[in-house]
Parts: structure tokens; sequence; C-alpha cells
């Protein structure tokens, strides 16, 4: 079966996923006439808001934007106990304040610049899951940081370097901090030389398809079977897909996404049909689903 196949009617994908053109009447591939990407219909698009750790001032839902200014101003309050302390505090804190005055302000401008149905992209495919948080195409200090902010921890190094000759740190913390900032660095190296060269095959139009040089898909197998979907407000449902592992628990996929009772059924078949496909539910699991069915049958009758 072809990979367009398996996307249900329903999910079938009608705005360009790169600049939200309506494909209405093109048919399921072909070119958008509005950016000249290409567009087919092997992958479900999804479009809602952020949330958990994907929610901010840029992604959140208008209702949710006040509660997500407000804990970030909340932060700024129970950091005034260590500034009071400090014969600079009040310095601090204005610049604290002003710096993410500024962030505010400059996310909330880059969040009306966008004509896609939500604030984040959610994209299913044979490859994985995505969650792209930015529509608007990486900014150039994002693409500066990413692909030059390598430099920021061996500058870091550096530094250390030079308290520890003048004797502000110990031997102990210096090597600590040293270590860690060197093996941070050169990951940042191997990370933006990667994302460098997907930049470069980038074509100008390429808007929210820029995220793939920065984010990358989560495979099926990584992906927990324990997914969440479920009715939030305003007939939306919310979507959190997890990895677990041993130390933590990250949450690739967690959004507020505009979509249908239909739709979110079909998109619970397709997950698990994505799951399943991977990585086979054990037997013995099905056959205790079955005992259990049937136990449940019996005594009802």
């Amino acid at each position: 079966m072809s990979a367009s196949a398996q996307i249900p009617a329903c999910l079938a994908t009608t705005v360009c996923p790169n600049c939200s053109y309506s494909l209405s009447g093109l048919g399921d591939t072909g070119i958008c006439p509005e950016c000249a990407r290409q567009f087919d219909q092997s992958q479900v698009i999804l479009y809602g808001w952020g949330r958990g750790q994907h929610e901010s001032v840029a992604t959140a839902k208008k209702s949710r934007m006040g509660w997500v200014i407000f804990l970030s101003m909340l932060w700024v309050v129970f950091q005034f106990n260590v500034f009071l302390f400090n014969p600079h505090g009040t310095k601090y804190i204005l610049i604290t304040v002003g710096a993410l005055a500024a962030i505010t302000a400059y996310s909330i401008f880059r969040r009306s610049d966008t004509t896609h149905p939500g604030q984040v992209q959610i994209r299913l495919s044979d490859s994985g899951a995505v969650q792209y948080d930015n529509l608007q195409g990486p900014g150039e200090l994002e693409r500066l940081l990413v692909t030059q902010g390598y430099w920021i921890p061996f500058i870091g190094a550096a530094a250390l370097l030079v308290c520890y000759r003048t004797g502000s740190i110990g031997p102990l913390s210096f090597w600590i901090w040293f270590v860690a900032a060197v093996v941070i660095g050169v990951c940042a190296m191997i990370a933006a030389r990667k994302a460098r060269r997907e930049l470069a095959g980038m074509p100008d139009n390429a808007i929210a398809d820029a995220n793939a040089a920065y984010i990358k898909p989560t495979p099926w197998e990584k992906l927990s079977r324990d997914f969440l979907l479920r009715p939030s407000k305003g007939g939306n449902y919310r979507l959190r897909m997890e990895i677990v592992t041993k130390w933590l628990t990250r949450y690739p996929i967690d959004a507020e996404i505009q979509c249908t009772a239909q739709q979110a059924a079909e998109l619970d078949k397709y997950i698990r049909s994505k799951m399943e496909a991977v990585r086979p539910p054990d037997p013995r699991l099905l056959e205790a689903i079955e005992q259990w069915k049937r136990y449940q049958e019996k005594k009802a009758h």
C-alpha cells in the first residue's frame, strides 16, 4: 500500500505545509503555485498551539498568553532575593526585566507574521513525528545561533582558563566546567556543521520547511505507546507524544490541535498503526487482553 493511501481522507493535506497556500483543486501531488515547493499526501499535517514544554509567548493560544507571560515574569520575582543582596542588584533587575520584555515583544511580533491555521505544525509520516514551533521561518538570529553558536561554549572555556590563571576559580571547579564547556562546544560544532549543510540546500522560499534543518523527526520506535489524545476546550484536542528513557521523559509532540471528533478517531488509528508497524505488541499481552474481553462478556451474560 502506498504512503498516500495510508492517510485517512479526513486528514488529507489541504494547505501548503510550507506557506499555507490553499491546495484545493490541485490534486494529491504537485507544486505549490505560491512558494513552488512540492507537496503530496505522504504525511499528516496538523495545526494548533504549543502546550507543555512547547508553550511560549510565540506558540501559546491567545486565551493562554496572559498566563504564559505571568509565569515568565514570576521567574524574575523569584530572583529578587538573589538580586537584593547584590550591590548592583537594581541594575541586574532592570536588565533582566528589560531583556524579558524585549523577548516577549519580539515573540508577539513574530507570531503575527504567519498565515498558517495555527502557531505550531505537527507532521506525521513514515519517518516519524515532528513538531515545528516556528512557522514564520528561522530568523537571522536563530540561524546565527544554530550555525555559529558553538563558539559560545568555547569562549566560555577560554574565560574559565583566564579565571583559573588569575586564581579566581579553584582547580576542581575549573576542570569540571572547562571539560563540560569543551564537550558541549564539540557537540554543538558537529550539529552546526550538519545544519549549515542542510541550510545550504534549502531554497530561499523554504519558510516552514526550513525547520527540517533544525529539528529532525522522532522515529516511531522511539515514541512511547502511551500517547495522549483527548478532547480539549473549544472543540480542539490535546496531542502529546513522549520519549521515555532511564533518566528523563521528553515530549517531542505536545500541542492543542484543531480537529473534529472524526479526525481525532482516525488520527488515533493512524498513530497506533505506525507504532505497531515498527514495534508489534507482545503476543502474550494480546492474549491477556482477549481473555479479559471473554471474561467480561461471560460475566455480562
